[in-house]
């Protein structure tokens, strides 16, 4: 094939594929790749490209490949240097960041941050992604190119969580909170991104924006080709229904937590151990249980203001109850202790 038609690799072509030699009957249209004429000028710069991106494909992240990882940024990074359209300067910067990043993997993780490797990863992967925003080039808009952003995601998580450990949650939140705003243009933000602040919330004991961080992330549409992504929902689904788990094991105890003042109070706990592991074994049990249900919210409301009445009801319905689970709690003890000293040995 002559060099004549190879427009996708002519020194003089623009971004989205538009002649830029103003000698050539093509000048200012969109040309395609079959596309020739006479004024071509072969830029090096985009055969260095095609040769990276085949090498990328076959880039695998074990230690023996570490070679092969840092030619591949030596020809991104010629490439880079000789000079590619804005276009695809985008991909080759983000390719770059990537392979950094792959570096990354064989260094100890107490190196971690700030590398050389970590501060070039996240850096040119940035810089593709304010490009591709400034410029409206929408190549993160394509679903395979979207799940590469995960990548970029696990290197700002690295470094929010030494940051945090570092310089506390707050400041993690903020960087955090910073990183996100670079992917307003997007229809949705990478969900690893996402589940780090969602996570850092919960590490505050914020749950309520917690949890309203990890909804955005499973309303928000799915990408088949994420496997990140997948991951993520997995993990959030799992954690949002632990939690509802755990807030409806710990709800019912409405008059002890009005007498007590706190829901996680040791009697409160205490409480929800006799109804978890005694009532709720037998069918009167279970019946209480139910009328409990219904009356106490009520008599928590008129009680709470109250401490006489917490008093009294100290007096007529918790002390028995404490009695009970010491009981049963001694009973337990009873039937699991040896009853000679034979068995001890």
């Amino acid at each position: 094939m002559s060099e004549k038609v190879k427009c996708s690799r002519c020194k003089h072509r623009l971004p989205r594929m538009i002649c830029g030699c103003p000698e050539s009957e093509y000048y200012k249209q969109k040309i395609e790749h079959t596309t020739s004429c006479e004024h071509f000028l072969h830029n090096p710069a985009q055969d260095l490209f095609t040769e990276a991106i085949v090498a990328s494909a076959m880039l695998e992240e074990s230690a023996q490949h570490e070679h092969d990882a840092k030619e591949l940024i030596r020809k991104l990074e010629e490439a880079l240097k000789l000079g590619l359209p804005q276009d695809d300067e985008v991909i080759a910067r983000f390719m770059l960041g990537e392979t950094y990043s792959v570096l990354l993997r064989h260094k100890p993780q107490e190196a971690l941050p700030m590398t050389q490797e970590l501060r070039r990863a996240v850096q040119e992967m940035e810089t593709a992604v304010i490009i591709d925003s400034q410029e409206g080039y929408g190549k993160f808009l394509d679903r395979l190119n979207s799940a590469r952003l995960q990548r970029l995601a696990g290197d700002y998580m690295i470094i929010s969580q030494r940051t945090q450990q570092d310089q506390g949650t707050d400041y993690a939140i903020r960087y955090v909170k910073q990183k996100l705003e670079l992917f307003d243009y997007l229809p949705n933000p990478p969900s690893l991104l996402l589940l780090n602040l969602g996570e850092l919330y919960e590490s505050k004991g914020e749950t309520a924006n917690a949890r309203a961080i990890f909804m955005k992330v499973l309303e928000s549409a799915k990408n088949p080709v994420d496997g990140f992504d997948s991951e993520v929902r997995r993990s959030i689904e799992s954690r949002i229904q632990q939690t509802k788990s755990q807030e409806k094991k710990k709800s019912g105890c409405f008059i002890a937590t009005a007498v007590y003042g706190n829901e996680n109070a040791p009697e409160v706990e205490a409480l929800r151990r006799l109804r978890d592991q005694l009532l709720i074994r037998s069918r009167m049990g279970r019946a209480f249980i139910i009328f409990y249900y219904l009356v106490s919210p009520s008599i928590a409301m008129v009680i709470k203001p109250s401490e006489h009445a917490k008093s009294f009801i100290r007096t007529i319905l918790l002390r028995p109850a404490f009695w009970l689970i010491k009981e049963t709690t001694r009973g337990k003890e009873k039937k699991c202790r040896p009853n000679n000293l034979e068995k001890l040995h």
